[in-house]
């Protein structure tokens, strides 16, 4: 529904919080956890929340495909981690639990970063323990910057 993994599973996913009857053509997950707050419309239709959704897609896709799912969330505006680590908090013993906090550990620094490659970056110089860079630096007078710094600014060729 949210468009964070490649096609639809066949047969359709349904997760809901009593026990029920199978479906034909449906597969059926019964949850001890999901609350109203995990559920929401989309396009009109009954669905999990982002967040929930990204733990269930959690249990069973490979790591790589559940971090595109989170870049993916990120990109479309849709990925809010306060939400996601409030579900993790109340996930029990879910079995996507640890891989969605794992997985999401590099979306949770409060910075700014255009791509997966200087999430990767920064993620390895903090477990290096090496000081945190800026990145983005937006520097209005870039010469007055260098200037102060000592740096030494040439003009370019006419």
């Amino acid at each position: 529904m949210w468009g964070l993994s490649t096609g639809f599973p066949d047969p359709p996913h349904v997760t809901t919080s009593v026990r029920g009857h199978r479906r034909s053509g449906v597969r059926l997950h019964h949850s001890t956890i999901l609350e109203e707050r995990d559920r929401v419309v989309c396009a009109g239709i009954p669905t999990t929340s982002v967040a929930r959704t990204l733990l269930d897609l959690a249990i069973g896709q490979p790591r790589k495909r559940l971090e595109g799912a989170l870049e993916l969330a990120e990109r479309r505006d849709l990925l809010d981690i306060g939400a996601v680590d409030e579900l993790l908090a109340r996930s029990g013993r879910h079995p996507g639990r640890k891989r969605l906090r794992l997985a999401s550990r590099l979306f949770r620094a409060p910075v700014m970063s255009r791509a997966r490659s200087e999430r990767l970056l920064l993620d390895v110089i903090r477990r290096a323990r090496l000081p945190r860079p800026a990145i983005n630096y937006v520097a209005a007078n870039l010469a007055a910057l260098l200037k102060r710094r000592g740096a030494e600014t040439r003009s370019p060729p006419a």
